[in-house]
């Protein structure tokens, strides 16, 4: 179920993305803007194991991984709020 959804929710970014950079950023330069968008996140999906299992090693349980999980989640989640409320006014 779980890959399922991750499944899903992958599919639809690649569509929006494909969609987004043109749209909300420029048409100009298309492959180079959405390749700065797609390689953090590319690194970021690849470290995310070994980063979790040092934290699980370096405090002896899962908990600490949920909550570094958690604090991220919500560090994203702010940050996009930032940039909503910021760009909001510039249209």
């Amino acid at each position: 179920m779980i890959a399922a959804i991750y499944g899903a929710a992958n599919g639809m970014i690649t569509i929006v993305r494909g969609i987004a950079v043109p749209e909300m950023v420029s048409r100009e330069a298309y492959g180079a803007v959405n390749g700065s968008l797609v390689a953090p996140m590319n690194v970021m999906q690849a470290a995310a194991p070994l980063a979790a299992a040092m934290i699980w090693q370096a405090s002896s349980g899962y908990g600490a991984v949920l909550a570094a999980i958690f604090i991220g989640s919500l560090t994203l989640c702010g940050g996009f709020w930032f940039a909503a409320v910021r760009t909001t006014g510039n249209h």
